[in-house]
C-alpha cells in the first residue's frame, strides 16, 4: 500500500498539469470560433456531465474495485484531449468537455477514497490532512508550471498545449495501472446503488447536520471559486494587462492555491472549523472588494488572496468529509460532494454568463459574493451552534450489512 500514496499524489499532479490553462480562452477563440458566452455555456456542459455520472460512479467504486475506476477515468480523460486535438470547431471542445466531465466524475471522489484508504491500510490514517495538503501543494505546482509553459507552447503550436496535457494524462493513465488496490472492510458494501444513494440522501440531508453543513459549504466555495478563476484572463484582458503577463500572474495564483493547501495540512488541522469559517468569510470579503475596486493590479492581488484562501479552506473541507463517511459508503459521500460542487458550478456557471452579458465583470464577482456569502451561516452554526447529536454517518444509519 506504500506505493499507492505516491503514486495517487503523481496522478492528482498530472490531472492539474493543465498547459491549456493561461491560454484557453485564447485558444478557443482563435481554433475553435468559441467566444466566452459559450465557453460558460460549455463549461456548464462539463460540469452537467460530472453530475450525471457523479453518483453512479461512486456506487461502482464502493461496489467494485476502486483502481478499476480510476483506469476507466484516466481512459476517459485521454479520450477527451484526443477529441480536441482530433475534430473541428465547436463539436470538438463539446466532446472534450463531456468526455472530460465523465473522466473526473469517475475520479473525483474515487481517487479520494483511495488515498485515504491506503494511509489507513499503512497505518497513517491520522495523517491524511497532511497528505492531502501536499496533494494540494503538488497540484497548484504542476499547475503553475503548466500555466507558464502554457502560452510559449501555443506561440510555438498552437496543438502542443493539447498534446502536452495528453501526455500528462498518458502518465497519469500508466500510475492507475500501477496501484494496487486498497483493502476495505469485507461485507460492507451494497449491492443495490439506488439503496446506497437512498441511505446516503437520507444522511446528508435529512439527519446528520454536520456532513450536510460541510456539502454545502464545498459546493458554494467551489462553483463560485472555480468559475471566478477562468474569469481572470477576461478581467485582465479589461484592465489592459498584456497577454504576455496572463502565464505569470495565474502561475503565482496557482502556486498560492497550492501552499494554502499545504499551510492547512501543516498548521490548522486541529482547529477545521474555525479555519473553514475563517476562509469563507474572507473569500467573501475579498470577492466584494473585486467587485468594488476599479479593473486593475489590485483586483489581481485579491485574486491571489482568494487563491491562497481556496487551497487552505480546500483541504480541510476534505478532512471533514473523510472523517464522516464510512468505508463502504465513501466514495459515494464523496461523489456526493462532487455531485453538489459540479451542481452549484454548473448553476453558476449559467448565472455568470448572464451577469456578464447586463453588468460586466464587477456584477459577476458582485454575485458571487453574494452567493458564497450563503456558506456563512453553515460556518458559523459549525462554530457556536448547540452540540450536534451526529458526528458521523454511522450515528444516524446503522446499515444491516455492517460487519465489525
Amino acid at each position: 500500500m506504500r506505493r499507492n500514496v505516491p503514486l495517487l499524489l503523481a496522478m492528482s499532479a498530472m490531472h492539474n498539469a493543465q498547459f491549456l490553462t493561461s491560454i484557453w480562452l485564447v485558444y478557443l477563440e482563435t481554433r475553435k470560433g468559441v467566444g466566452l458566452e459559450q465557453f460558460l455555456l460549455i463549461e456548464g456542459l462539463y460540469a452537467l456531465a460530472m453530475v450525471v455520472m457523479e453518483i453512479p460512479s461512486g456506487w461502482i467504486s464502493d461496489r467494485f474495485r476502486r483502481i478499476s475506476v480510476l483506469r476507466f477515468a484516466e481512459l476517459m480523460l485521454v479520450l477527451s484531449m484526443l477529441a480536441l486535438l482530433l475534430l473541428d470547431g465547436l463539436l470538438s471542445v463539446v466532446a472534450c468537455q463531456v468526455l472530460m466531465g465523465i473522466g473526473f466524475s469517475f475520479s473525483s471522489g474515487t481517487h479520494q477514497a483511495a488515498l485515504y484508504e491506503s494511509l489507513a491500510a499503512a497505518n497513517r490514517k491520522n495523517d491524511y490532512t497532511k497528505v492531502e495538503g501536499l496533494n494540494t501543494l503538488l497540484a497548484g505546482l504542476a499547475l503553475a508550471l503548466a500555466t507558464l509553459a502554457g502560452s510559449g507552447l501555443l506561440v510555438t503550436n498552437p496543438n502542443l498545449p493539447v498534446i502536452a496535457y495528453m501526455s500528462a494524462l498518458g502518465v497519469s493513465f500508466l500510475c492507475a495501472w500501477a496501484l494496487a488496490e486498497p483493502p476495505r472492510p469485507k461485507g460492507t458494501h451494497s449491492d443495490h446503488m439506488l439503496h446506497n444513494l437512498k441511505v446516503v440522501l437520507h444522511s446528508c440531508f435529512k439527519r446528520t447536520v454536520r456532513l450536510k453543513a460541510y456539502l454545502f459549504i464545498n459546493a458554494l466555495l467551489f462553483a463560485t471559486l472555480n468559475v471566478l478563476y477562468w474569469m481572470q484572463q477576461p478581467y485582465m484582458g479589461e484592465a489592459g494587462i498584456g497577454v504576455a503577463w496572463f502565464g505569470p500572474i495565474l502561475f503565482v495564483d496557482s502556486l498560492l492555491g497550492g501552499l494554502g493547501g499545504w499551510l492547512a495540512g501543516r498548521l490548522a488541522f486541529k482547529l477545521p472549523r474555525t479555519g473553514i469559517t475563517a476562509g469563507a468569510a474572507v473569500a467573501v470579503v475579498l470577492l466584494g472588494l473585486v467587485a468594488l475596486l476599479p479593473l486593475g493590479y489590485a483586483g489581481i492581488g485579491m485574486f491571489f488572496a482568494l487563491g491562497l484562501v481556496w487551497g487552505y479552506t480546500e483541504v480541510l473541507v476534505a478532512e471533514r468529509l473523510q472523517h464522516l463517511a464510512l468505508p463502504h459508503m465513501r466514495a459515494t459521500v464523496l461523489s456526493m460532494a462532487s455531485f453538489m460542487r459540479q451542481g452549484w458550478f454548473f448553476i453558476f456557471s449559467l448565472i455568470a454568463a448572464r451577469a456578464l452579458e447586463v453588468g460586466g465583470l464587477p456584477l459577476v464577482y458582485a454575485t458571487a459574493a453574494a452567493i458564497l456569502a450563503l456558506a456563512l451561516p453553515c460556518c458559523l452554526g459549525l462554530l457556536y451552534g448547540r452540540r450536534w447529536l451526529h458526528e458521523t454517518l454511522m450515528d444516524t444509519v446503522v446499515h444491516p450489512t455492517v460487519k465489525t
